[in-house]
């Protein structure tokens, strides 16, 4: 499973549509198995 979490300065941004980044982390088995951040288009 893959989530994305809106982010500004390494902190969740409560704005979806006007963060900065996004961060997406990769779920495996109950365990974040990868981070990578991308940034807003």
């Amino acid at each position: 499973m893959r989530i994305a979490v809106p982010t500004i300065h390494s902190h969740v941004d409560e704005h979806f549509g006007h963060c900065e980044f996004y961060t997406v982390y990769t779920i495996e088995n109950v365990k974040v198995t990868a981070k990578e951040t991308l940034g807003s288009p």
